[in-house]
């Protein structure tokens, strides 16, 4: 499980888990059916992911401080090759600690600094891995966390990835299974924006409806980062890829 939020609505618990095949998927739902205090589960499949969270922005930086630190950023390239057993070890070793620097990863993996340096700045450059710096949610300007559910044809669905920039509440968005085929995670200041959301993303984006939306009451797990309820990190249970 990468994150875990505890919500109200229709579900008392949204999960986001990351799987090597959908067969494997398939059984860890049904282990997680049988689990006792499991009342009903129901599942969607990521197909794309239109909008990370490593684009949000709470906006502290001037477009100038933003620019300064974009050089730092490696070109994209193409994907070439799957991560072998030391990219993984490097991974896995960043996701306990982001702030790890290259000394300190050669010295957990063996290899040599240098080496870490080429290898981190290629999976950076192939999207393999991101970085990204999060905050506790309670204590930014954007304490409430809801998850939107929506309907729409391809049509709307191209419209609504181009609108992605005019929406700085969505932190993710991606296109999944089922008959409501979008879920949105966004960040507001007050519950009561998400109605406004709603109105704006349905005016903005032609042929899409909301169908559903939940309000997370606590995000105790994100992307591994253990945290506690004001979304400060205590401990880390990394995904294991």
């Amino acid at each position: 499980m990468a994150t875990i939020q505890r919500t109200a609505g229709d579900s008392d618990l949204l999960l986001t888990v990351m799987v090597p095949d959908l067969g494997f998927l398939g059984d860890w739902v049904q282990r997680l059916a049988d689990t006792d205090g499991s009342a009903r589960t129901r599942t969607r499949v990521v197909m794309r992911v239109h909008g990370e969270s490593e684009r949000w922005r709470v906006h502290a930086l001037s477009d100038t401080q933003e620019t300064a630190l974009a050089q730092y950023r490696p070109a994209p390239v193409p994907m070439t090759h799957e991560p072998d057993e030391a990219d993984l070890e490097l991974m896995a070793a960043l996701a306990t600690d982001g702030r790890r620097s290259a000394v300190d990863l050669a010295n957990l993996t063996g290899l040599s600094a240098p080496t870490v340096r080429r290898r981190l700045t290629r999976l950076m450059a192939e999207r393999i891995l991101s970085i990204r710096c999060e905050v506790a949610h309670a204590y930014s300007a954007w304490p409430v966390t809801a998850n939107v559910w929506a309907r729409g044809n391809s049509r709307a669905l191209d419209t609504l990835v181009e609108s992605l920039d005019a929406f700085p509440q969505v932190r993710v968005c991606c296109e999944v299974t089922g008959t409501a085929n979008v879920i949105m995670t966004v960040w507001l200041h007050h519950i009561s924006e998400l109605s406004q959301f709603e109105h704006e993303l349905e005016r903005r984006v032609p042929g899409l409806t909301v169908v559903d939306r939940s309000v997370t009451l606590e995000t105790s797990k994100r992307l591994g980062s253990v945290l506690d309820r004001d979304g400060r990190r205590i401990g880390s249970v990394p995904v294991v890829l």
